[in-house]
């Protein structure tokens, strides 16, 4: 697509160098360790944001029947203790986490995409996985026409995984 010709196995040597190098520059696991660790004090805070409620509910409820009256709507009221705000806290940092891994996949996922597909993945503003098409790179890729049947797409289908497992796990072969 960049007018570059050569022949194939400088071809493939290329791309698998240009994926070799995406998938070394990302730190996933640093990042997956960093999610475990958020995940993990998630929820020990909101176990001890739990227990504290009940505490104060409790609380509430002997000091409402000491003076003889109804502690039924203690149910329903809110109680925010002081685990809360730290639970909150490691709430977002968790999204803020999950969303920076799903960046990066999407990121590390459009580099052999690219190389052998018209598609192009992005993450929506309501982090929704959206799925587009680059109609350049669909006629450049000697993609038929839309397809117009069902099993048409899937054949498709079949063969973009065929080759993004290619990309993925073949090693590089010398002449």
């Amino acid at each position: 697509m960049d007018g570059q010709v050569k022949v194939p196995w400088e071809w493939i040597e290329e791309r698998k160098s240009l994926l070799q190098s995406l998938f070394a520059a990302y730190g996933f696991k640093a990042m997956i360790e960093e999610y475990m660790r958020t995940e993990e004090e998630y929820r020990r805070l909101v176990r001890l944001e739990e227990e504290e409620k009940v505490y104060w509910q409790t609380l509430l409820a002997k000091t409402i029947i000491k003076a003889s009256a109804e502690a039924s709507w203690l149910n329903n009221l809110k109680i925010r203790g002081a685990w809360s705000a730290h639970a909150e806290k490691t709430w977002q940092k968790l999204n803020q986490t999950r969303l920076a891994i799903t960046r990066r996949v999407v990121e590390l996922l459009n580099a052999p995409l690219s190389l052998s597909s018209p598609y192009i993945l992005k993450l929506g503003d309501d982090y929704s996985l959206c799925v587009e098409v680059d109609w350049d790179r669909w006629q450049w890729l000697g993609w038929k026409e839309l397809p117009d049947s069902r099993s048409t797409q899937t054949s498709q289908y079949c063969i973009l995984e065929k080759n993004m497992e290619i990309e993925l796990t073949k090693p590089p072969t010398t002449p």
